[in-house]
Parts: structure tokens; sequence; C-alpha cells
């Protein structure tokens, strides 16, 4: 067996070759899936906002806060498994706060919101004094330290009157990271302020318990590393969604009422999706370089059978059977595969970045020896069944032809099952669905037969039309390989699959990223975008959320308010978002563009009152007709637009001058712009039916160009409003495609549609319709130009429609949403393409597929050397023959060269149009599952970046040339020797 094996060490060293390459592919592959994907699943975890990291468990504070915290930390303690939270406890004053008296530089009726943060001096630096939470001292947040005019050693006092109590403040504080799950995104850590209330004041637990006020217990739980575990992940979520329901029981957590907040759940499952998205598609790339694996193993094993066939024979002679002769070679190959295949293994384990599993790397060896000695088995079998020595080959293309058939059924089965599933990603158990997964490999592999048989009409009419050109070489050469075309449909199948692989691997890559761009427009809109959420009920309008209080953070570009909520139409729910064209195009930039254009096309005229950019008090004269005194008292407001499309209500207050009230306009992007004058009744409702007249409106005391504004009080009103121009009829919008085909709406339909935030009716008339709205979060959506929505809900008496958030267009998003929560008066939901997107979780799957493609390549290089080698043995003797017909060397490479260029060319054009085809079919399912969530946002297209194809299939046709080459020189070489034979 040695001396059999010696002689025939090249092919066998080209076998442990492949076996070694393709062990190293595949444990590379998976390993640096498994890492990859868990190292993602940390990041996306870490990345998340602070209310996706985690979930928060708010109850009143017990009578004994320290038991009802152990009973608490039970509670979690059987909910989640070990090690995957971590738990932080703290009080809140919450919805209670208390007023802050004798400080001379706070108004007279400042709230301020008070805590209890045990370990304080862990989670925060102390910008002034230090704080041991001494009783009676309280340390505060330094921006609000600085609203109060508050500094270390000062006095205040809180509290009712009745029952004031004095503090001193010890210290001012930053948080070390505001962004910490562990502060829950609340804003007065971040901002120092809480809505209309000042904080956060932290005192210690015996001080809290002296103010006459109600506290919130509050437990943040946080997710860990450990959270993100595929052996946690389902454990952890199932607590989770019990916690609401187990913290009610007797449980001794629970007083009165109980609240649980936070998408933690909703972060793991989102992980575990790409996790299992991750591993289907590093499953299918295996499929690839597995079929690769197998075709070039089979060419090499022709090739040794071939190479032995005399010796075999004489073998046979001498009494040993063919299956005495499979099983030498099965005893072979084993010894040629396992120690490459742990070699293979070996190597991948020491690439960075893989991780290392035995019974994988177990597996892929014992894979790769089964194939390796069927392989070798197989073709040593039918061999030895050949009745001579010069037996020639089979050239038949018919078994070829069959398998091809076979193949195409399989394929169009597992692309059927693909697209029924719609994902190659199994929701419980095994992470991928082996059939779905299959669907890419066997269509490329289908296609690449059935691409490569048409190499055998394509070589006989070359044949026949060599012929009838008359030249010699031409003819020879098209004669032979159409003699020739079932031996190089193997070499053509290797090279046509790695070139469709590499088709599939850059369609893959280049979809996925035009979806998660696309996902991620639909989901955040802009690059950072800031969601306030709905104002609170008691919330007058006073306080608007404009663009000019956050778009001074360094970093930012642009930025544009914008308001996000939802509407009802029909049965229907769809999101709804409000934005100027002009922030809309300042905002999403290219990918917006089309949204913007088509948001114009709701702008209505303006026929508001502009107000000269830097004024800051407004003023007019108000005259009540037709009223009691002191029967009825009417509130005046003005309603302001900034230049984002911001609302705000100016309330005007009497003055020192009789009948003169006046207001001061809040910060907001110049100039303003005066919409409607408002008066709100106090009091019982007056059945004379008074009037109340607006008339002498001044800025900054000078004339504005404005008649007298009458407002009408109904007996049933409260509210009469008036706006200072016309503002046409009903609601102009642009409605997403998807919601059009959904409704059978067209440019021009009427509908009926309600803002469900304010509970506003609105007609609609449709204006364009747009594949995707920006921030919508959803394929169903409706928006419209701010300008007009604002106008059209003050018009129209209905509550008017306010922003609830800002869009930032900036180059560092993640530095910029770090900012935007410390200027942020209410708790802030920021989101980025890092606070949403699952990329680092799947990214490492997706390089697997040009892992399978390169290693594909590589592979069929060795399959193609192997061919022809084996060639050339063959067909040695031709060599004479040609020679004696009057052929040079020269001219006999020439011939070998055209046969083998046709043959290539077929390949590469096979492998190129049938990776293009496969790829429009099976790419999107997988796109969508490396993008989770992105089927729901936007609709997905094959998309195809066609430099790096082009890069992978030069490398590869420059491998195919050098070998071609060095094969055509052994060629000439061989015949110059044939002839000085002959001559001798």
């Amino acid at each position: 067996m040695i001396h059999r094996s010696r002689n025939s060490l090249a092919v066998l060293l080209s076998l442990a070759v492949v076996v070694l390459v393709s062990a190293l592919s595949l444990a590379a592959s998976i390993g640096l899936v498994t890492a990859g994907s868990a190292s993602g699943a940390r990041t996306v975890l870490s990345d998340a906002a602070p209310r996706a990291a985690a979930v928060q468990l708010t109850t009143h504070l017990a009578d004994d806060p320290p038991v009802q915290d152990a009973a608490a930390r039970t509670l979690f303690d059987g909910l989640f498994p070990a090690g995957t939270v971590a738990v932080d406890y703290s009080w809140r004053s919450g919805s209670v706060p208390l007023r802050l008296l004798g400080d001379a530089a706070a108004p007279a009726d400042s709230t301020v919101v008070v805590g209890v943060v045990p370990a304080l001096d862990d989670r925060v630096s102390f910008t002034a004094g230090d704080w041991e939470g001494d009783v009676g001292t309280v340390a505060v947040q330094a921006d609000a330290a600085a609203e109060l005019g508050l500094a270390p050693g000062d006095s205040l006092t809180v509290g009712s009157d009745s029952r004031p109590v004095t503090l001193t403040v010890a210290a001012l504080w930053r948080a070390t990271d505001a962004g910490d799950p562990a502060w829950f995104g609340d804003s007065a850590v971040a901002s120092g302020r809480s809505g209309d209330s000042v904080g956060l004041l932290v005192v210690d637990a015996e001080t809290a318990l002296t103010l006459r006020t109600r506290y919130t217990a509050a437990w943040t739980v946080v997710g860990t590393p450990a959270a993100t575990l595929p052996a946690n992940r389902a454990d952890l979520v199932r607590g989770l969604d019990r916690l609401g329901d187990d913290v009610r029981g007797p449980v001794g957590v629970m007083v009165e009422s109980s609240g649980v907040k936070g998408s933690l759940a909703a972060t793991i499952e989102r992980i575990d999706v790409a996790s299992r998205a991750a591993a289907a598609v590093a499953t299918s790339a295996a499929f690839i370089v597995g079929v690769l694996a197998l075709v070039a193993l089979l060419q090499l094993s022709t090739v040794l059978a071939t190479s032995r066939r005399r010796e075999t024979l004489l073998l046979r002679a001498r009494g040993l059977s063919t299956l005495q002769l499979a099983a030498l070679a099965v005893g072979e190959a084993a010894v040629v595969a396992l120690p490459a295949g742990v070699a293979g293994v070996g190597i991948a384990a020491l690439v960075p970045g893989v991780a290392t599993d035995v019974v994988v790397a177990a597996a892929v060896v014992g894979l790769l020896a089964l194939a390796t000695i069927g392989a070798v088995a197989a073709t040593a079998l039918v061999d030895a069944r050949s009745v001579a020595p010069d037996a020639p080959p089979r050239d038949s293309p018919v078994v070829v032809v069959v398998t091809g058939a076979l193949l195409v059924v399989a394929a169009a089965l597992a692309v059927w099952q693909l697209h029924t599933r719609g994902t190659p990603v199994v929701a419980g158990g095994a992470p991928a669905d082996l059939v779905a997964a299959a669907s890419p490999a066997l269509a490329l592999v289908a296609l690449a037969v059935i691409g490569a048989v048409l190499l055998v009409p394509v070589s006989g009419w070359l044949a026949a039309a060599a012929a009838r050109r008359g030249s010699l070489p031409l003819v020879l050469a098209t004669r032979q390989l159409a003699r020739r075309t079932g031996r190089y449909l193997v070499p053509v199948l290797a090279i046509a699959i790695a070139l469709a692989g590499g088709v599939f691997a850059a369609g893959l890559a280049a979809t996925a990223v035009d979806t998660q761009r696309s996902a991620l427009f639909v989901r955040t809109g802009a690059a950072v975008a800031l969601d306030l959420g709905q104002p609170r009920p008691d919330d007058d309008g006073t306080r608007p959320t404009t663009a000019e209080t956050y778009r001074q953070i360094d970093g930012v570009d642009a930025a544009a308010a914008v308001a996000l909520g939802s509407a009802g139409i029909g049965a229907d729910t769809v999101a709804f978002v409000g934005l100027r064209p002009d922030g809309a195009s300042a905002v999403l930039g290219d990918d917006g563009r089309a949204f913007a254009d088509a948001l114009a096309t709701t702008s209505t005229p303006d026929t508001s009152l502009a107000l000269a950019a830097g004024a800051s008090t407004i003023a007019a004269t108000v005259t009540v007709t037709g009223r009691e005194p002191a029967t009825t008292e009417f509130a005046i407001s003005v309603w302001v637009s900034d230049a984002d499309g911001a609302l705000a209500r100016v309330p005007l207050v009497a003055t020192p001058d009789p009948g003169v009230r006046a207001g001061a306009l809040p910060a907001g992007v110049q100039p303003w712009r005066l919409l409607a004058l408002e008066s709100d009744r106090t009091g019982p409702a007056d059945p004379r039916h008074p009037t109340v007249v607006v008339s002498d409106l001044t800025l900054d005391g000078a004339a504005l160009n404005l008649a007298p504004v009458t407002l009408a009080v109904a007996t049933t009103a409260a509210t009469a409003r008036e706006p200072v121009g016309e503002t046409g009829e009903g609601l102009p919008v642009v409605v997403s495609s998807a919601l059009a085909a959904r409704i059978g709406l067209s440019v021009g339909d009427e509908l009926e549609l309600e803002y469900v935030p304010t509970n506003g009716d609105y007609t609609a008339t449709v204006t364009a319709i747009v594949d995707r709205v920006p921030g919508s979060a959803s394929r169903l959506a409706v928006a419209t130009d701010l300008d007009t929505l604002g106008a059209r809900s003050l018009a129209t008496g209905r509550v008017p429609v306010v922003t609830t958030g800002v869009w930032y267009a900036t180059a560092t998003p993640d530095a910029v949403a770090a900012e935007v929560p410390l200027l942020a008066t209410r708790d802030a939901a920021v989101s980025t393409a890092s606070t949403t997107s699952s990329a680092p979780v799947v990214a490492a799957s997706l390089s697997t597929f040009w892992i399978a493609a390169g290693t594909a390549g590589l592979l069929a290089l060795i399959a193609l050397a192997a061919f022809l080698l084996a060639d050339a043995r063959a067909r040695r003797d031709d060599l004479g023959v040609l020679r004696a017909l009057g052929l040079t060397p020269r001219e006999q490479g020439a011939v070998r060269g055209w046969e083998q260029t046709v043959a290539i060319g077929t390949a590469v054009v096979v492998g190129a149009a049938g990776g293009l085809v496969a790829t429009l079919v099976t790419v999107t399912p997988f796109a969508a599952a490396a993008v989770p969530g992105a089927v729901a946002l936007v609709r997905i297209d094959p998309v195809f970046d066609i430099v790096p194809w082009l890069v992978f299939a030069g490398i590869v046709v420059a491998g195919v040339v050098v070998i071609v080459g060095l094969a055509l020189l052994r060629v000439r070489r061989a015949a110059a020797v044939a002839l000085d034979e002959r001559g001798a």
C-alpha cells in the first residue's frame, strides 16, 4: 500500500489539500459566525437605548423598604437565569414634586424631584463638594443647581407649608454616564429637569421619610452580557414576560399598584432572531463549500483511479476482488483525509476571532473524511471493472444531464420552501431550516449544471463552423472539445459554481446593506432621532419641542422638529409623520430626497403673520363685552409657530397698563409666525355669550399689521379660537405605497382620518404616494407638511398638533446621541443605527459567503489542474500523430488552448448568468433574515454590486490563466519530445 501510494503521491497530496482547505473554510466560517454572533449580541445590548436594555418595576414605597426590596430581589432570582441581570434600586418622589421655599433665586412655584439613590458616589462624579449621605444633607444634580442658583453650603426648604424640611446642599453632581441603562433614561439625571420640575435632589432614606410625600420604589433590571447567551435568552424573555403578573402575587413587593416599563425582552428577542439568521446564512454558505469540495474530490478521485488503471488490472489478475481494491482505497483515503481535516480545523482554531468547538470540529473532519472515502472508493470500484488499461473514458454527459435534472427538481423544491416560509430561519429548535438554507447552493449548482450541459451543443456548433472555415487548428480544437464534453463538464461546473457563488455573495452583501439602510430610514428617519413622546394631558403647550434647543450640539449639521403619532383610517391604525419639506431635505439627505419632494405637495399658502426675527414680547389690548363683571374670566393666548413648524402657546398675562396683556415668545427657530388667537373661559358659562376682542397687537412695542380679532364665546365651549388668516379646507397628505395598495388609494382621492393623539378628525386628500415614510416604523403610513398640519388643527378648533421630537443630520450620530439627553426636559428616547440595528450580530455571517466563494474558487482551480493533468496523460499519444499531420508543438499548444478557452469561457458565462438568476430568486429572504424586522418596514428588492464580483472573478480567472498556461507549456514540451522520439 505504501508503494502504491508513493506512486500517486501528487494526486493524494491534492486530495489532502482539498480536505484541508475545505475543513479550514468550514471550521473558520462556523467559528467566525459563532464568535461574531456572540460578540455582536453583546454589542447590540450595550448599544441599545436605556429603556431597551432594561425594564423598570415600580410600585409605591412600602412601610418597610428593606423588606420590600428583599422580596423584589427574591422575585427576580426566581424569574431570571442567574447572572443575566443586574438590579438597581432607588426611590423617586415621582409625580408628586415638592415645592422649593425660601430661595430667592427660584420662582415661588418651583418644584423639585427628590430621590434616594444607594451608592450614588459609584455612579456620579461630584462637580462641587462631597456627599456622604448624612441626614439633613442633599446632593443636587449640577444643571438643576444652576437653575436654582444653589451651591454647596446653601440651605433650602422643601415640602409643604405645614411641614417644611430644611436641607443643606453638600454637593453637586453629574452622572458618570447618563446613558447607563441603570438610570433608565431619567431626564432628571441627564439634564436636571423632569417636565416642569427641577431635580434630581438626592437625600438619604431617613431624610426622605421625613418629607410629607409618597415615594415610588423602582427596581431597574438591566441585562448583562450573560443575557445574550443562547442558553439564557428564552428563559430570560419568559421571566420578563411574567414579571408584570408575578409581582401582583403574594410576594410582598406591590403596594396598591405596580407598573413595568422597558423593552429588554424585545431586545433579547431581536438578538435571538438575528443570531438564528446568522446561523442560517452561514449554513447556506457551508452548502456551497460542501458542493465544491465534493466536485473537487470526485475529480481528483477520477484522476487517481485513471492513473492506476494498469496497476489495478495487474492486481485483479493476481486475484484481488473489486471489493478488496475498494477496501484498499478506503484505507488510503482515510489516511489522507483524517490528518488533513484535523490540520484544517487546527489552523482555523488559530485564526483570531474564530470560536473553537470540539463537536463542530469533529463533525467537519468526519464529514469530509466520509466524503473523501466515498469519492475515492466509488471511483476505484467503478474503474476496477474496466475491461482494458486503454479503455476510453466515458465521455457521455448523460449522467451529468440526469444529475442536473434531479438538482433542478431539488432546487425548485428548496426555493419553494424558502419563499413559502419567507425566511431560512426557524423560530425554535434548530436555528435554520436546512432545506430553505440549502436553496441558494442548490440553485447555484442546478443552474451551473444546466449551463455546463450547454457546452455540448455549443461545442458541436463550433466544430461545424470551424469545418466550414477550413482552419485545421480550429477544426481540431472544436472537434476535440465536442468529443470530450463529458470530461470537460466537471471543471466547467466547478468554475461556474465558484463564480456563481461570488455573484450571490456580492448580491447578498449589497441587498443586506440596502435593506439595512432602508429599514433604518423608515424606523428612525434621520441619523439621530429624538422622541420625547406625546405631551402629558396637563401640558399647556407653552414648552414647545423645537430644534433650536438641540441644534447647537457639536457635530449636528442640521436639525428639524417633527410630530410623530398615529392616525385611524377606517379599521386601520397607521403611522403619522408631520415634518416641513425643507426640514426633510436638510436632515434626510439623499435617501429622503423623493420623500421631501412628495412632502412639498402637501404645503399650502402661508397666510399667517410673520414676526420679526429676534423679537421677544408680544402684547395686545383685550376687551371683554357682554358679561357682568366677575361672572367669568378669560385667559388669552396667541398660537405661534417657529420656522420649523413647531407650535407654541404664548399666554398673554395682565400688565400694569389697563387692558393690556403681554407674553414672551419661547425659544425656537427664528422667525416666529402668528397663527391664531385664543381665549379660555374660567368659571361658569355665561348665557349671554360674551365676546372677547383682541386688538392693537404689538411686537416689542412695534405695531403689528393685524386688524382687531373677535373671539365669540359659546355657552357650551370654554375655548374660542380664531386664525389670523385663511387656512383652506382639508388636509393634504402623502401616503405610503403599501397603504395606498391596501385601501385602494390614488393621487387625488379623499379619505377620512383621525389624528389619534388629539382625537382630531380630518378630511384628507392624497397628493402623492411614496415607497417609504421616514420615521414611521411601518409600511402603512401618512405624512404631511408640519406647517399645514399645525394650521389646520388650529383653524378647525381641534386640539393643536404639537411636535414630539427632533431629527438630526450628522456624521457622528453616536456622539450626538450621547449629548441629546443632556438637553431634554422630559425622558427622551434617542434612536440611531447603533441603538436599533442588529447588524453586529449578522455581520460575520455575511462574510461567510465570500469565504465560501473564495474556497470554491480555490477548489475549482484544484479540480481544473487535476483535470488538465489527467487529460494531458490520456492524450499523450495524440501528440506524435498530430505532429505527423504537420502541426508544430506551438500549433498543438494553440489547438489545446482554443479548446480550453471555449470550455472555460463557457464556465465564466454560465457562472455569471447562473449566479445572477440564483441571486434574484433566493437573495431577498436571506437579506430579510439578515435584517430582522425589515419585512414589516420596507419592500426588499435584490441589489447587486458588480465591483466586488469583478475583483473576485478577476482573481479566479487569473488563477485559471496561470494553470492553463502551465498546462499548455507542458503540452508544447511533450509535443517536442514526441517529435524527437518519432525522429529517433
